[in-house]
């Protein structure tokens, strides 16, 4: 399958992106969804709404049984998106990821069909 990205706008501009990336072999039948939205249009739902429409869109046109995402530990925001668009967080993945030199922990969130 080819992996789906998409853009998000808002008020006909960028704000951002969505995207869901497949995987293969004995993880056919999962797939990692991943967001970024523009700082200036935080706080106003958006990418919660990006997530769950992108989410119902891939259970209803793949072959998927589940969808995850992974995020820093630090970044609550992005952690609260996921929960408000009904992933649950599976596992605290500990020092599993370097950015900016830094080292910490990262959280586990996945839907189920």
């Amino acid at each position: 399958m080819t992996d789906v990205h998409l853009c998000i706008e808002v008020d006909g501009e960028a704000a951002g992106s969505i995207s869901i990336l497949f995987k293969q072999d004995v993880n056919r039948r999962s797939a990692e969804i991943g967001y970024f939205l523009g700082q200036q249009f935080w706080g106003r739902g958006i990418t919660t709404a990006a997530v769950v429409a992108l989410t119902e869109y891939a259970f209803a046109n793949f072959d998927l049984c589940r969808l995850y995402a992974v995020v820093f530990a630090p970044n609550v925001a992005s952690a609260r998106v996921l929960q408000k668009a009904g992933y649950e967080l599976e596992a605290r993945l500990h020092r599993s990821i370097t950015k900016d030199g830094q080292t910490m922990d990262s959280l586990l969130f996945a839907m189920v069909k």
